[in-house]
């Protein structure tokens, strides 16, 4: 068991996100809930910081890639998607519950892997 030098953040969809994704298409007919999209909410590894407002501003450095991850996982290759995707995003907390931790441990020992997210 070992604390990996990062900190973790959890993003829950709120009902902005949830409204943004049913107004594709492929959602005309059946809308997602809430629920639904923050069975599993969006995961990420950060630097490690001792402080949310500090997280929270690194988040915000990298808002515009996070947005797509979670409207791309939803909406796949969507033909409207770079249409939709000019919005502008003022802070992730807009469209996110954070929730934050400073303590990331690895209860596992197998080494952990990485594999390059292409965000086009």
């Amino acid at each position: 068991m070992e604390i990996v030098n990062r900190s973790l953040v959890m993003l829950f969809s709120n009902e902005q996100m949830v409204e943004f994704i049913n107004a594709f298409p492929e959602f005309a007919l059946n809308k997602i809930s809430m629920e639904e999209i923050n069975d599993e909410p969006l995961s990420l590894m950060i630097p490690e910081f001792d402080e949310f407002d500090k997280a929270i501003g690194f988040l915000n450095q990298k808002k515009v890639e996070i947005f797509k991850i979670q409207v791309e996982s939803w909406v796949g290759e969507s033909e409207s998607l770079d249409d939709k995707l000019n919005i502008k995003i003022e802070s992730l907390e807009d469209w996110f519950d954070v929730v934050f931790s400073s303590m990331v441990i690895d209860l596992d020992y197998v080494p952990i892997s990485k594999e390059e997210l292409v965000i086009e």
